[in-house]
Parts: C-alpha cells; structure tokens; sequence
C-alpha cells in the first residue's frame, strides 16, 4: 500500500492502516501489520498493541485479545495503566472476573494506583457483589 503511494512509513502511518483494517473488520490485516512494521525496521509500541486489544474486544474476541497480548509480551513489551485498566475492564465485561482481578493484582505497584486502573478494579468488585471491596 505504501509504495504504491510512494510514501515513507513510519509509526503513525501503520496506525493508521491498522485501525482503517480494523474498523472494516479485517483483524487479520490489523494483526499483519504487526509484521510489516517489523519488517521495515520499527518496533511496534504498546499503544499500538493496545489499539489491537480493543479492536479485538469490539468483537468480543477474549482469543484475538489474549493473543495479541502474548506477542506484545513476546516482543518484550510490558503493560502499561491503559493495558491494564482495559484488560481489568474488558474481563470483567467477559465475566472472566477471576483473570480480572488477576490481572490486576500481577500488575506493579505504581499501575495498581492508577486511578483508571482504580475504576477499572471498582468496576470489578460491583460486578462481583463486592460492595465493601469496591469502596
């Protein structure tokens, strides 16, 4: 797509592809430019990590979202607040509460007080009828 246009990617412009392949639907070309951006010499961040996630969970997709979570990791990338507070959020939507919470609990100290990563676990113990908890 790129050279066909004779433009020069960079980080912003395989967002941009990826989220345009996302809203269409077409996960499996989000997930690829992964690989292209590999391969034209970048690293793909979080963020774009993070952007995959959600476009998995717009499906209701728990695989895409697990999957890209582990080539995240695999890449050698760690969750941020934002990773964490969606993933909190996104299983316990999934009524995985038990792999929210664990998610919550396995993240460090200083994401744990994040206070969207805070909503996120408030969120979490309501789900589960933990009033006391959530306050």
């Amino acid at each position: 797509y790129f050279k066909s246009r004779k433009i020069r990617p960079n980080i912003v412009s395989y967002t941009l592809k990826m989220t345009m392949l996302g809203t269409t639907g077409d996960l499996s070309g989000a997930s690829d430019v992964l690989e292209e951006l590999k391969q034209s010499g970048s690293e793909p961040d979080v963020a774009l990590f993070n952007n995959l996630m959600k476009m998995y969970a717009v499906r209701r997709d728990k695989n895409g979202v697990k999957k890209t979570l582990n080539t995240m990791q695999a890449n050698g990338l760690e969750a941020n607040a934002r990773t964490v507070s969606f993933l909190v959020k996104f299983y316990t939507e999934e009524d995985e509460l038990g792999l929210a919470e664990h998610t919550y609990c396995t993240a460090p100290a200083e994401i744990q007080e994040d206070s969207l990563v805070r909503l996120s676990l408030m969120k979490l113990y309501i789900a589960q009828g933990s009033l006391d908890q959530a306050l």
